[in-house]
């Protein structure tokens, strides 16, 4: 429109990075050239979640869509039925708006992803143990304890770990492994699928010999470059470390921790919400767009 020389959308906050339960504030900016008929001026918070799935097989494809935010502002009104001339000029309309708190915001999930847990608690220690035996005959016992040193991790950061083994057989173990599990669960329609791989994963270079107790000691794990956990209502991503004895020929010994993937990095006070991370996800999912300029955390 010829009237319009500006119409803008500026936040206070520097990051366009916002958490559920978090204030949106802003002014809208409004420049016309001439008198301009208008019957009110209003600002729209829209998210929604979308999934396509498709099936090379038969050329079909599914998409899904659900709506998780719609909220309007009206920023000006003229109070009547009937448009009326707004004078040339430079206007300004400031707004607030707070997010809804809760399960009801899932993190954005577009290309560029931001997700930020506020707290963490140091995980304790797990253990687990498995008889090994060939030919019905037994070959001694092996025990596996290990822990992580917390709950939630960004990517880049690395992961301590600490693990003992004791090798109560009479067979060498091919070493202790380490790898993050990631599940994603995709939903469409009436339809759910389930997707587990390994995103990364590190072992030891060295065998643990019969009757031996072998020891892990902060060993560093770094996380790779990996979309941030999240729930929504057609897309969920879950991830966990697992630990593991390699045994030969049989199945391995392991325990898990359900951690949290975030793009920014954890402390234990509240966080800033000034820093984020992109990430692009290679999928075909994209959730909770909130304008091109917000991104739910």
């Amino acid at each position: 429109m010829k009237e319009i020389a500006e119409f803008e959308i500026e936040l206070k906050k520097r990051s366009s990075v916002f958490h559920p339960g978090q204030t949106i504030i802003g002014t809208v900016k409004l420049q016309l050239t001439e008198p301009m008929a208008m019957k009110d001026i209003e600002l729209r918070i829209y998210g929604r979640e979308r999934t396509r799935i498709s099936r090379p097989s038969d050329q079909t494809s599914k998409i899904d869509v659900q709506s998780i935010l719609d909220q309007k502002i009206i920023l000006w009104s003229n109070d009547k039925d009937e448009s009326e001339n707004v004078p040339s000029g430079a206007y300004k309309y400031n707004f607030k708006y707070r997010l809804p708190s809760g399960t009801d915001m899932p993190t954005s999930v577009d290309g560029q992803m931001h997700f930020n847990i506020r707290y963490l608690q140091k995980p304790p220690s797990k253990q687990n143990e498995k008889a090994i035996s060939c030919l019905c005959f037994p070959r001694g016992i092996i025990q596996l304890t290990a822990n992580i040193d917390r709950y939630g991790y960004c990517p880049g950061e690395s992961i301590v770990i600490n693990a003992e083994c004791s090798n109560l057989t009479d067979t060498k173990m091919h070493g202790i492994r380490a790898k993050i599990v990631r599940t994603i669960v995709r939903k469409c329609t009436d339809e759910t699928f389930t997707e587990v791989d390994s995103p990364g994963g590190i072992q030891t270079p060295t065998e643990i010999d019969e009757r031996e107790n072998f020891h892990l000691i902060n060993q560093l794990f770094q996380i790779p470059a990996i979309p941030p956990t999240t729930t929504g209502k057609l897309i969920s991503i879950s991830y966990a470390v697992e630990i593991s004895v390699l045994v030969p020929y049989r199945d391995n010994i392991h325990v898990n921790f359900p951690i949290q993937i975030v793009t920014s990095p954890m402390i234990k006070s509240v966080m800033s919400s000034d820093s984020s991370t992109s990430r692009t996800d290679s999928t075909e999912a994209q959730k909770c767009i909130l304008n091109p300029l917000l991104t739910i955390a």
